[in-house]
């Protein structure tokens, strides 16, 4: 069963509702913003994520190589995501079109996600593809509204900065930490590692989340509409340190430590603009997505 599916589906649905929502943390300013936001019925989105790897030949003890020396010279890979659509608040309707890119590799698709009474259903295109794919998941009522309480109270740390790097022309910054604890106890809760141990049948090195450490996050609110218009988020401390931990799990489990080649992450950042306010553009998901012949998963057939 394709359980990627129902987590990214969770995920967007978490991160959607939590820019929709009202709070009254931070300062009066960004209170106001998130009470302004709980009211939207539509906006435009775009989500993009670089990464970069660094992959050498690893240094044999035989070697003797020096410790002061230089590492040995590899390459750098550099990968990218990059998404974007338009989601209207009720009825919950979310169109996402992403981009998949490495060296030498490309892969597209389109997502739709809709509520229909109390099930959730992602449905996606591959490629250009013809074949539609559809998942439907259940997700409480009760669950949603507690992940999306947890999720702003991780976000009370935040406050404007004047650092001039950080500016941009008719916005206001706010920087802040998202504490390591507290995304451990995020992905708990839309119990990430089942679904990537059980879901794809990955084996994930043991404590792997523990590795997670505090992440620098900035947030820009917009001065003239009021509303939140950009989040940024630096990941790569943390991800490196989950890397390091996995890549060293993969070698014990397979002949991949024979290759003799060391692999570093070295930058991964997620960025999500906010845009068109109530004036999003309108859709419909197609008729051949919702055809009875598309691969169809509910909720009762875990």
């Amino acid at each position: 069963m394709k359980r990627w599916k129902k987590l990214l589906a969770l995920l967007l649905a978490a991160a959607m509702l939590l820019a929709l929502s009202g709070c009254g943390v931070f300062d009066t300013k960004m209170a106001k913003a998130l009470q302004k936001m709980s009211k939207l019925r539509n906006l435009h989105y775009e989500i993009s994520a670089d990464l970069s790897l660094d992959i050498r030949q690893a240094e044999s003890e035989e070697s003797g190589q020096n410790a002061d020396a230089e590492p040995a010279p590899g390459i750098t890979v550099d990968g990218s995501f990059r998404g974007s659509g338009e989601l209207f608040v009720d009825p919950l309707l979310v169109k996402m079109d992403t981009k998949v890119s490495v060296p030498g590799f490309e892969s597209s698709k389109r997502l739709y996600l809709e509520k229909k009474d109390s099930v959730f259903f992602v449905y996606s295109l591959a490629n250009s593809g013809t074949i539609w794919e559809k998942q439907g998941f259940a997700l409480g009522e009760k669950a949603r509204v507690s992940a999306l309480r947890f999720l702003i109270t991780g976000l009370e740390s935040f406050e404007i900065t004047d650092d001039p790097a950080l500016q941009q022309e008719g916005a206001t910054c706010f920087r802040g930490v998202l504490g390591g604890e507290f995304l451990q106890e995020l992905l708990e809760m839309f119990e990430v590692e089942s679904t990537l141990t059980e879901g794809l049948g990955l084996r994930l090195a043991e404590g792997l989340f523990g590795e997670i450490t505090d992440v620098p996050a900035y947030l820009w609110l917009d001065n003239s509409t009021g509303m939140i218009s950009r989040v940024d988020v630096d990941l790569t401390e943390t991800g490196a340190n989950l890397a390091r931990l996995q890549l060293a799990e993969l070698r014990e489990a397979s002949a991949f430590d024979s290759l003799g080649l060391e692999t570093e992450l070295t930058e991964l950042r997620l960025s999500v603009q906010l845009s068109q306010f109530n004036e999003a553009e309108s859709f419909t998901i197609p008729d051949e997505a919702q055809a009875p012949w598309g691969e169809t998963v509910m909720p009762w057939e875990k």
